[in-house]
């Protein structure tokens, strides 16, 4: 039986203005090709071994088949591997939750928070908390339950890297600790878990791409397509008690201070409103619909809506898609610079223009 070229079923192919991702899934990681050799691939795939030997780009297929995202297979038996399901389900209504609060009194909530299906957790403290009193209050029976923690602290007087270790070590929930305003720079990881001092000020929750920030995983890459992987099923608590559904939404839907129970978190989060920003996945989203790399991007940024029912952000990303260029590299324009416009009354691509600019741009660089 004669063989015929397959494609992964947990690779998958994103194309983006300029540029294709090919998302790995399984090895949790991506490679970037043209969109041209992107067409390609897909008009090949199914084809018999020697029509594609014949007439593939050989450095193409060779590049396809070292990264294991095809191979030859008798072609009877391409179909029975199963295409994966694109629907995202989850056990739990909510998921996230962050806490963000001057000192250990704001983690208060927290019971609710756990009885309300909440297991991630990222915790915010401004007053400066010693290692014994973060022991002290991390060894109570409500922590007994929780599944993930991630500290983001803002100074630990005299805190010595063994007792850092200590606290990562004694608390398995601890995903990762964070320390800003520290005497030196420090990071190290125990038992798998990242730990960092810093110098620096804590910087907010401001959101700042680059490829070092982004995730690669089947569970992301579907919640992505379907949700905004930064506000779906998330609840923020901020230092006032207040609930929003998240540090970016301006908008508060009660205090944590004045519920009774858990039913009481789930009906504000049930509401349409809280929810609103829950479906605008990237693809709905001006320039971000153009990026290859919109599935694995957890971006923080509030989407803005037009009266016709499109989103936009109001605030530049670090990277343009349309030029395939980041802000640091040689090259970069911002959008309106190369004819793209993204704001409140629309969006629009002047393609002559763009393409100057490319032409321009890459000439430059080769």
């Amino acid at each position: 039986m004669e063989r015929a070229l397959g494609f992964s079923k947990d690779c998958f192919v994103v194309p983006g203005s300029l540029q294709s991702a090919i998302y790995d899934t399984r090895r949790q990681d991506y490679a970037l090709v043209s969109n041209r050799y992107a067409a390609d691939l897909h008009t090949f795939i199914g084809k018999s071994e020697s029509y594609v030997r014949a007439h593939m780009d050989p450095a193409l297929l060779q590049f396809l088949i070292e990264r294991e995202y095809v191979y030859f297979w008798p072609a009877g038996l391409l179909d029975r591997f199963a295409d994966i399901s694109m629907s995202y389900e989850a056990p739990f209504f909510l998921e996230n939750a962050i806490i963000e609060g001057n000192d250990l009194s704001a983690l208060e909530p927290l019971n609710l928070l756990l009885e309300a299906g909440c297991r991630y957790f990222l915790i915010i403290l401004h007053d400066p908390v010693s290692p014994d009193e973060l022991d002290r209050y991390l060894s109570t029976a409500e922590f007994r339950t929780i599944p993930t923690l991630e500290l983001h602290l803002n100074k630990v007087p005299q805190a010595r890297t063994g007792q850092l270790k200590s606290l990562v070590h004694k608390f398995p929930f601890i995903s990762s600790l964070c320390v800003y305003n520290g005497r030196r720079e420090q990071f190290f990881i125990r038992n798998q878990i990242p730990v960092a001092v810093t110098k620096k000020a804590f910087p907010g929750l401001a959101s700042f791409k680059s490829p070092d920030t982004f995730f690669v995983n089947l569970q992301l890459f579907v919640e992505s397509r379907n949700h905004n992987p930064y506000f779906h099923k998330k609840i923020y608590i901020g230092p006032d008690g207040g609930i929003r559904s998240s540090p970016e939404d301006p908008e508060t839907h009660g205090n944590i201070h004045h519920l009774n129970d858990a039913g009481d978190i789930v009906r504000i989060v049930e509401g349409e409103h809280f929810q609103k920003y829950w479906n605008v996945s990237k693809d709905k989203i001006d320039v971000c619909r153009s990026c290859e790399f919109r599935y694995m991007c957890v971006d923080a940024r509030l989407p803005l809506p037009r009266s016709d029912g499109s989103w936009y952000f109001a605030d530049e990303c670090a990277y343009n898609p349309f030029l395939c260029k980041w802000q640091w590299e040689s090259g970069y324009q911002a959008l309106v610079d190369c004819g793209v416009r993204s704001d409140p009354d629309g969006f629009q691509v002047d393609e002559e223009a763009l393409e100057a600019v490319r032409q321009e741009t890459w000439a430059d660089i080769s």
